[in-house]
Order: structure tokens, then sequence, then C-alpha cells
């Protein structure tokens, strides 16, 4: 199987076990199967997890003021291995120098006006407001990282007024691939 088509596999997983947790709770073993090779990777875990990866969820609604990017603070850990976080803090710290899987999904009130994006360092996703219903869209983000990069994710949206991100649909996860 190469590369893209591993990721691919995986993403949708990642995907299927967020949409499927309760309470912003991630299913443990079920992220096991994410883990690429065999179970016992070259790579250390401070935690002796199969997988080594951080999930982070909102605890609360957070509203993103308009025409700004904005941080927010990740107040719920549903999963990390290795240390990537720390308190509710708005970023990630990288323990291992390698290619990573770097996810943020983002629900936003509903709303039909303007965009809504994401942003990731070099990397963004802008979509279109949908009218009637919650905006949810994604960043995926395949990259190499050193050991000791810092990931913030921010958040924009221009619809004349600030405008929550829904806790329930927002996460930030990273995931080392190889």
């Amino acid at each position: 199987m190469d590369l893209l088509s591993l990721i691919d596999r995986r993403v949708k997983l990642l995907l299927q076990n967020t949409a499927q947790s309760q309470a912003g709770q991630i299913d443990h073993n079920a992220l096991r199967n994410l883990a690429v090779g065999h179970p016992h990777t070259q790579y250390p875990r401070d935690s002796g997890a199969d997988v080594v990866g951080v999930v982070l969820s909102l605890s609360a609604d957070t509203s993103i003021p308009t025409a700004a990017w904005t941080s927010v603070n990740w107040g719920v850990e549903n999963l990390d291995t290795d240390n990537f976080h720390a308190g509710t803090n708005a970023y990630i710290t990288i323990p291992y120098s390698g290619l990573y899987l770097v996810l943020v999904l983002a629900c936003w009130a509903v709303n039909a006006l303007g965009i809504r994006d994401i942003g990731l360092g070099a990397f963004y996703n802008a979509v279109p407001a949908v009218s009637g219903t919650y905006t949810a869209h994604n960043l995926v983000v395949v990259n190499y990282y050193s050991a000791g990069a810092t990931l913030t994710p921010t958040f924009y949206q221009n619809t004349g007024a600030a405008l929550n991100l829904i806790a329930a649909g927002t996460r930030f996860a990273a995931f080392l691939v190889k």
C-alpha cells in the first residue's frame, strides 16, 4: 500500500472515531488501528501506547471575532500519548522528528454569511458558510516536523460579528506517521 493510500485510510478512521465519540471521548482501542507498521515501532513512547499522537477538543463553545485570525485554548485532552499538549494551551509541541498527519476539524455555529477558514502555519482551508445549518470543515496536513516544533491552529470568519466554534464538533489532532 502506498503512503497516500495509507494516510487516506487513517484519516477516514480518525474522522469515523471522532464522529462516534461521546462527550469528546475517543475510543483508545480504535485509535490503535491508526498505528503505522508493526505496533511496536522504533519510536520511543512515554505512555507505551501503540500510537503516537494527540487529540484535543474544546471544553466549551468558543467565540471567534469577525475578521481576525484567532487561536483557541484546547481544554480537553481526548488522547495524548507523549505530552504533546500541556494545560489548556492553544498549541501542541512535536515530541519526535518525523512525518505527521495533522487534522483540524471545525464546526461553526449557524450563520449563512461570509467564509470560514482554518490555518496551520503555511496551510489553510477556507469554505463558504452554509445556509440553515452548521458549517463544518477541516484542514488535513501531512508534513515533516522536527522535535520541539509547535503547531497552533488559527480560525477566521468574516460574518460581521463574533461567531462560535461548537465544542462538540471541533478537534485538533496530530499523529506520527513515520
